[in-house]
């Protein structure tokens, strides 16, 4: 039987390449065929007729329609386009996985990362949860002593405690997981996987202002990629170079590499748009950062027209869209500036309605202090305004994510503590001493990371249960962020 994952295989190389268009029309082409019905071979045809009828015939046939549809989503979502549909086919393999494969969990694994993913680019945290807890367990049960499994699984779990707000466990998570690329029989001088991971970990040394230890990978990767430069990777390493010189001080350097990056992304044709747009929004946000408003809000403005076009990566389109408000700002053109800002705001507004109340008291903290920075920011827009309306709107969203800061916490523990006898108390008295214990552990070491993680995951679960089941109180009353108005206070 066929590698379930060669048609994907054979889609990376079109990746690689920048070639996402001619991707799609391979994927097409083969979905199709795979779902044209064909005749039944007639039982006087014996030899075909009893084969077509054996359990090996049928797992084959079920493999293929496997890769097809899964590829064709895959596909779909590199490009960034087609967000309905490339869930709806990973859904579909998902369910053709469970019914087909159901000894074979690994056939789980990209469908659902795939919807993982999608759903966190849509800014949508209970899915994206639901999803990480399946992968999580399709994960654990998966044979541990391969390298690219437990690779992935680091690599996952580093993205979803970042998207938690947990950056030092999100790197010593990517930490590890290059330890175990860099323990493994891989010829690490060609591997373009050890290369991805060691960019990872040269992103998270740009944080932590470990320049020298920068320095060093970016080494290693310019030697895994030196003849690689038609590759998708090789913009990354290029991105990477340009963030580098940035934070050494060099900005000539650091802005030829930026424009080297966007060059080879433009090169292609048929590129992804997500992926242009990404570029473009990191070279306007350079010029933005030294005070060059022109050249960054065209560069803005253009990565919005793309974004907006797929309609796939909302995350992505709020964040451009707020780097172009700011850039509006700086350059007077105040009514474009507010236009934006008020999208912004109703962005931010919803997602903390869709998203905030079954966050863990940890995650509110660092979420309502990502919000607060950019609502700050849409405030310099209200002020330079200067009338009345602006300035009560700017009032508004103070009011808004202060009251969220104070009080959100406040209310669910003060609801759990009305009762002390209750199961609901006892729980949460036990929680939190579990939690204090974690809190204390060390993080470090292959397996003590994946275990820790488990079990801060197997926490969290429980925090959201409880929170759920704070939730579903008869006097339960949910906060809402607009629910005090400036005029209420004068």
């Amino acid at each position: 039987m066929k590698d379930r994952y060669e048609l994907i295989n054979q889609s990376e190389n079109y990746f690689s390449e920048g070639r996402y268009d001619d991707a799609i029309t391979s994927a097409n082409k083969a979905f199709h065929n795979a779902m044209i019905v064909k005749p039944k071979t007639s039982q006087f045809l014996v030899m075909q007729y009893a084969y077509e009828n054996t359990v090996t015939y049928k797992k084959i046939k079920d493999n293929n329609k496997y890769q097809t549809i899964i590829n064709l989503a895959y596909c779909l979502q590199a490009k960034g386009i087609e967000k309905d549909k490339s869930e709806a086919l990973y859904k579909e393999s998902i369910k053709l996985s469970k019914t087909k494969f159901p000894d074979n969990p690994e056939y789980l694994l990209f469908p659902v990362l795939g919807c993982f993913k999608l759903y966190m680019s849509a800014g949508d945290n209970l899915k994206s949860d639901s999803c990480y807890l399946e992968l999580s367990k399709i994960l654990k049960n998966l044979n541990q002593s391969d390298v690219y499994y437990k690779s992935q699984s680091l690599d996952l779990y580093s993205i979803y405690a970042e998207k938690n707000g947990d950056i030092s466990r999100a790197i010593a998570l990517r930490r590890e997981a290059l330890a175990v690329v860099e323990s493994s029989n891989i010829n690490l001088e060609k591997s373009q996987y050890y290369a991805r991971i060691l960019l990872k970990v040269t992103s998270d040394c740009f944080l932590t202002n470990r320049l020298k230890d920068a320095e060093n990978y970016l080494s290693i990767c310019g030697n895994i990629l030196e003849d690689k430069e038609e590759k998708v990777i090789y913009r990354d390493y290029l991105f990477a170079k340009a963030q580098f010189y940035e934070l050494k001080g060099n900005l000539l350097e650091s802005e030829n590499y930026y424009k080297k990056s966007l060059s080879s992304v433009l090169s292609k044709s048929g590129g992804s748009d997500s992926e242009i747009a990404f570029h473009k929004f990191s070279l306007a946000t350079f010029y933005f950062h030294y005070h060059k408003y022109n050249l960054a809000a065209d560069l803005y403005d253009s990565s919005l027209e793309l974004v907006e076009k797929s309609n796939l990566n909302k995350v992505q389109y709020y964040d451009i869209l707020l780097g172009s408000a700011i850039s509006d700002f700086k350059l007077q053109k105040l009514s474009s500036a507010l236009n934006k800002a008020k999208q912004i705001e109703s962005f931010l507004f919803d997602q903390f309605e869709n998203n905030y109340l079954f966050l863990p008291e940890e995650e509110r903290e660092s979420y309502i202090a990502k919000v607060q920075k950019q609502i700050n920011l849409l405030n310099l827009i209200h002020v330079s305004e200067g009338d009345s309306i602006q300035i009560c709107n700017l009032y508004n969203n103070i009011l808004a994510t202060k009251a969220i800061a104070l009080e959100s916490n406040q209310i669910t523990r003060s609801m759990i503590s009305q009762n002390k006898k209750s199961d609901l108390y006892q729980n949460f008295i036990k929680l939190t001493a579990r939690k204090d214990i974690l809190n204390g552990m060390k993080f470090s070491g292959q397996n003590v990371v994946l275990e820790l993680t488990r079990s801060f995951d197997s926490l969290r679960n429980a925090e959201v249960a409880l929170l759920k089941e704070v939730a579903e109180l008869s006097d339960f009353k949910n906060l809402k962020i607009n629910s005090v108005k400036w005029h209420d206070v004068q």
